[in-house]
């Protein structure tokens, strides 16, 4: 699937609903969220949770049924933190650096959503896809005695453009504030028989499957 082609799509989609329902406005969407890793994906990271965030846009189709296109980052750390150095740089005062190594995945996407409730409110189930860019990248991080932080780039590897899909389901409170658990699917680059943190950049990039579980806070206004 071609990026520029899904972006059409997309496009496409979301504005579709838009148009055809003048009488129901859109409410925006915004939300942090933390994502568990499973399968080959969690090997790869070591197990560590992933975070990020998402913007979106939420169209009433009827009472119960909506569409929401939004677009999500993600970070997973692969490489261990070093927190004895950091804790010894608080104590002190003093300043520190490390590199480190992130899975980075960006996704643009849709999701159709369906409440047990009347007006959008309630639990609800969703189903949805997209597309989305998985990279990873091997940065130089460092923190002054005066907790100035900069960060330089020193490597990046191939990027993984592919589809995704996801399927979860929520709660939106009368208070706006919704949670939501999703299982999604995905891929990503790695290199035939070494580990993500291994992964040399001259190695031929080969496509891997991911799976995560993302559990998000957010707020519809």
């Amino acid at each position: 699937m071609r990026i520029h082609r899904s972006l059409v799509l997309l496009t496409m989609l979301f504005s579709v609903p838009m148009c055809a329902q003048e009488g129901r406005s859109a409410r925006g969407i915004i939300a942090v969220h933390t994502a568990a890793p499973l399968g080959t994906l969690s090997t790869d990271v070591g197990g560590k949770l992933g975070f990020g965030f998402s913007v979106g846009i939420q169209q009433p189709l009827a009472s119960r049924l909506a569409v929401r296109g939004s677009f999500a980052w993600t970070g997973y750390r692969v490489n261990d933190r070093n927190l004895w150095e950091r804790a010894f740089a608080s104590m002190f005062d003093l300043g520190y650096s490390e590199d480190q190594m992130v899975l980075r995945s960006y996704t643009l996407g849709a999701d159709l959503i369906v409440y047990t409730e009347d007006s959008g409110y309630g639990a609800y189930f969703l189903g949805g896809g997209g597309i989305q860019r998985a990279r990873l990248y091997l940065e130089h991080r460092n923190v002054d005695s005066q907790n100035h932080e900069s960060t330089q780039n020193i490597a990046t590897w191939p990027a993984a453009d592919t589809p995704y899909v996801s399927l979860g389901l929520g709660y939106q409170g009368r208070s706006h504030v919704f949670i939501e658990g999703k299982v999604q699917q995905w891929r990503y680059n790695g290199v035939d028989g070494v580990r993500l943190l291994d992964s040399p950049l001259n190695g031929k990039p080969t496509q891997r499957d991911a799976t995560n579980l993302t559990l998000s806070v957010g707020v519809r206004f």
